[in-house]
């Protein structure tokens, strides 16, 4: 049985985003930037930043474990607490933005795996999104969807062996009121969004 954050992990979860960020105080604010929990936060990443084996360890799982599919790394530290992946389940060629040719050869539809894994404490989150092209509309589709597949299996299996816990869709998107992060303010912050990364939406 796989590690996963479930609903009455939350207090475990609100401790660790406690830690790094402060309760009821405006990012814009002096206090915040002077905040020991702000503080810890910018030592944390420039840790990281610092030292690359941690990041050089979870690309080299994601990237044997996801052998026959492309995957891209768009981790940037400077901006964003978590490392984050992108892996192409359609298979190993790449595609561009707006390539119709390209979907039109996989049935349709794109299947892209975002896996983002927390700086603040070792918690990682996973969705599969969807994209299809509509002919006759002209339209692009995106939507998370559910997909069963051996390989993420492992991929799960494995970062449990590495003691990562999971969180679940449900969880990440619980919301956090009462701190805020570099774009998002009091009242839109949920547990994604300040583990990982405040830039993404749709999870």
């Amino acid at each position: 049985m796989f590690k996963t954050a479930e609903p009455e992990m939350m207090n475990d979860l609100k401790e660790t985003v406690y830690k790094f960020f402060p309760k009821n105080i405006a990012k814009e604010e002096e206090l915040y930037e002077e905040s020991k929990e702000h503080k810890r936060f910018i030592e944390l990443k420039e840790t990281f930043i610092e030292n690359k084996s941690f990041q050089k360890e979870v690309l080299s799982l994601i990237e044997s474990t996801f052998c026959d599919y492309h995957v891209s790394d768009y981790t940037d530290l400077n901006l964003y607490s978590c490392l984050e992946y992108n892996v192409l389940l359609n298979g190993k060629e790449p595609m561009l933005n707006d390539d119709i040719d390209w979907i039109r050869k996989s049935r349709g539809e794109r299947l892209d795996l975002g896996v983002f894994v927390s700086l603040l404490n070792k918690y990682y989150y996973y969705y599969v999104l969807k994209t299809t092209y509509d002919e006759e509309l002209r339209e692009w589709t995106f939507e998370t969807t559910d997909v069963e597949m051996d390989t993420i299996c492992e991929f799960e299996k494995l970062m449990n062996t590495k003691g990562f816990i999971r969180v679940e869709r449900e969880v990440a998107r619980t919301a956090i009121p009462d701190i805020e992060t570099e774009c998002l303010r009091m009242g839109e912050v949920n547990v994604f969004h300040a583990l990982f990364t405040d830039s993404v939406s749709e999870i």
